[in-house]
């Protein structure tokens, strides 16, 4: 199975990941609970809406059809925004999105 995915990011912290598998029926964003590294770095941050960011870019994702990695990251550019498309071959697709999260995510 082919697994795509871009990491979505604050400046250099990743805070999610968009995982599309078509052949599996997945697509999805998976993110982080803790936002502390954010506000470390920026203490003017308003947290409550970066999450409420995360959240509409998860419910966004899921509710697409014909989705498309390249075409509904383009628009996030400066501090938020997601690496170029990435994608893998494997044979476990749960078990290779479990550890890129786990791999790419920070969970405090």
């Amino acid at each position: 199975m082919i697994l795509h995915y871009s990491t979505f990011r604050y400046t250099a912290i990743p805070l999610g990941i968009i995982f599309y598998a078509p052949g599996e029926g997945i697509q999805t964003f998976t993110y982080v609970d803790d936002l502390s590294p954010i506000a470390e770095i920026d203490d003017e941050i308003d947290l409550k809406l970066v999450r409420c960011l995360l959240l509409g870019i998860k419910e966004d994702i899921e509710a697409q059809k014909d989705f498309s990695i390249r075409e509904f990251t383009r628009y996030y550019v400066n501090e938020f925004r997601f690496d170029n498309e990435q994608t893998v071959e494997t044979e476990n697709v749960a078990a290779t999105i479990k550890q890129l999260r786990d791999s790419i995510l920070i969970q405090n």
